[in-house]
């Protein structure tokens, strides 16, 4: 799965070419504005003249893809999000995901954001991943097995109030959390 906007297009692909492949009109307004074509090797590629947005509610955005073994999110912009609850739940054949092009300093909610991705080994975040008004993150590595390690030094879990089974059954050996803070956390 590949995010591409601005004529940034596929390695490989034209614009005709790209085109060519079979599409669905995935926008909100169903004006063709952002469509989503996918070819006989099963990659899809999601396209558009102008900026892609996530949904303010963009819970479910990517579960259920079993066969992603990669999702390229440079040119989703994600600014505008508030939920990212099950965003990537059950992709389970991902094993690295880069999500330090995203900007979450509205998002309250990351429930299950990466629950059952059992094949990730890496996760990348960036300056723009921004947990400082996230109240609940229940599950939020839950059943990531093969997740040794994970850098969350840049985290602020400050509005924190729901960490129940962040990291249940996942493979996270040695974590450093000794920058959370938990003061406001029930569960």
């Amino acid at each position: 799965v590949g995010f591409y906007s601005y004529g940034r297009l596929p390695d490989g692909y034209t614009k005709e070419t790209l085109t060519a492949l079979n599409g669905v009109d995935v926008s909100v307004n169903q004006d063709n504005s952002i469509m989503a074509y996918y070819d006989d090797n099963g990659s899809i590629y999601v396209y558009s003249e102008n900026r892609i947005f996530s949904n303010e509610n963009s819970n479910l955005m990517f579960i259920y893809l079993s066969n992603a073994t990669n999702i390229d999110l440079s040119d989703l912009d994600t600014s505008k999000a508030t939920t990212m609850s099950s965003f990537f739940a059950t992709c389970v054949s991902l094993k690295e995901i880069d999500v330090s092009s995203f900007d979450t300093s509205n998002v309250t909610t990351m429930i299950n954001l990466f629950i059952g991705c059992r094949s990730l080994e890496e996760i990348t975040f960036g300056e723009h991943f921004n947990t400082s008004s996230v109240v609940t993150m229940i599950n939020m590595f839950k059943d990531c097995n093969s997740l040794e390690s994970l850098n969350l030094s840049k985290f602020d879990t400050s509005s924190a109030e729901n960490m129940s089974y962040m990291f249940s059954n996942s493979g996270v050996s040695n974590l450093d959390l000794s920058s959370f803070d938990t003061s406001k956390v029930k569960n």
